[in-house]
């Protein structure tokens, strides 16, 4: 299958690697099968909660140093729902930080998949943001740099 092909999924960097962010594969670089079940998709996946809901506290790498930030995903969802890539589409500036950010989503979400004309699941794509400063604040935990 063409999707076992594409490895889009961040890879945890060591802790103090300086591993950058993984780059952002467009549409233009996604093979011609797959971008085009993505071009039939009418009605884009949606995942089952807010994204921003999935992250805790918890859930912030020790190596990444105190820094926060926005981090933008794009997701590639499988007509089943599940998670077959993840690519960083603004960085928080820290490789590990990003990594966990696909991982946590990818671990925690199943979407609804993207529909096509006819109602039929297909390959999708959607973006996403996880702002980790708000992940503190709405605990009521403040986290110094």
């Amino acid at each position: 299958m063409f999707l076992t092909s594409l490895l889009l999924f961040a890879q945890a960097p060591t802790v103090g690697s300086a591993v950058r962010p993984p780059t952002v594969v467009g549409p233009s670089q996604m093979p011609p099968t797959m971008l085009q079940q993505i071009q039939r998709a009418i009605r884009p996946p949606r995942g089952r909660l807010p994204v921003q809901g999935l992250f805790l506290p918890a859930d912030y790498p020790v190596g990444a140093d105190g820094r926060r930030g926005t981090v933008g995903v794009r997701l590639i969802i499988a007509p089943q729902g599940s998670i077959v890539g993840c690519t960083i589409r603004r960085s928080s500036g820290s490789a590990l930080l990003d990594s966990t950010t696909c991982n946590t989503i990818r671990r925690r979400e199943h979407y609804a998949p993207a529909l096509d004309k006819d109602g039929r699941p297909t390959l999708g794509m959607i973006d996403e943001m996880v702002d980790w400063d708000s992940v503190f604040v709405n605990m009521g935990m403040a986290r110094g740099n």
